[in-house]
């Protein structure tokens, strides 16, 4: 009986062993499979970081786009909507008041100022720019937060792999690239090269100081001018002194011979 329970006890160890082996195994090759999938690297979180903050400063301008020609849109659609009112009233309810001539050209000039501003609102397209900024602020919005959303998670967590999120993302930037309207005004883009906008600074800091030196000379220039004319001017004063001087001791002198004259005569 001793040795059927040693050899019981001893079949049971090695199968204890065995199953920790295998998990052992198992667990290193699940290891490996997850480190060959989840590629997640420093340079990929980092361009996808840069896709989101483009694409949060991408949704806060066309926000204030949409807002902008939200308030243009006001100053064709009031006036049309009084004008078209005041039309409809006049061209019924003055029947008795007034003749049919003034009233036929009140009611065209209306008609024709109506006209002219839904023509030059169709004319600068306000609704459709409008319609477009709103749908792409909430398509960049989306995007920006589903990339944040996935960045704060652990590598761990993710369920996607860098490459194919990168690829997706970025491919949906471009896209929501190409059907938005264009920027009028500079962004600091996260995804162009640093030394283009370090060039494009420098350009710029070039024409200020050139503008600033051109500016510098012509006051010089005009300060200059201005002292020759005081000066001049100045130096025309002491001409007219000096003659006046001498005039006088002219006069003077003359006086003082004639006095002489006088004197001697008299003796």
């Amino acid at each position: 009986m001793s040795h059927i329970e040693l050899n019981i006890n001893s079949d049971n160890s090695n199968n204890l062993i065995n199953n920790e082996t295998n998990n052992l195994i198992n667990n290193e090759t699940d290891d490996l499979i997850n480190n060959e999938t989840d590629d997640w690297t420093l340079d990929i979180e980092k361009v996808i970081n840069r896709i989101r903050i483009n694409s949060a400063i991408l949704s806060t301008y066309h926000k204030n786009e949409y807002y902008k020609f939200k308030g243009y849109l006001k100053y064709f659609r009031i006036p049309t909507i009084v004008l078209s009112a005041i039309g409809s009233v006049t061209s019924v309810g003055f029947k008795p008041y007034l003749p049919q001539d003034s009233i036929s050209i009140t009611t065209c000039f209306i008609g024709l100022t109506v006209g002219i501003l839904n023509s030059i609102e169709l004319f600068l397209s306000i609704q459709s720019t409008m319609e477009k900024s709103l749908s792409n602020s909430k398509d960049f919005y989306l995007l920006s937060i589903d990339i944040k959303k996935t960045l704060l998670l652990y590598r761990d967590h993710r369920q996607i792999t860098g490459k194919e999120y990168l690829d997706e993302k970025y491919m949906e930037y471009c896209k929501l690239i190409e059907t938005s309207e264009l920027i009028n005004k500079n962004i600091n883009d996260r995804l162009l090269p640093i030394e283009m906008g370090n060039s494009i600074t420098k350009m710029i800091r070039k024409r200020k100081k050139k503008r600033q030196l051109n500016n510098k000379n012509k006051n010089n220039n005009n300060n200059n001018k201005n002292n020759n004319k005081n000066n001049n001017s100045v130096e025309i004063d002491d001409t007219i002194v000096d003659v006046d001087d001498r005039n006088i001791e002219n006069s003077d002198s003359d006086l003082i011979n004639n006095s002489d004259v006088s004197s001697v005569e008299h003796v």
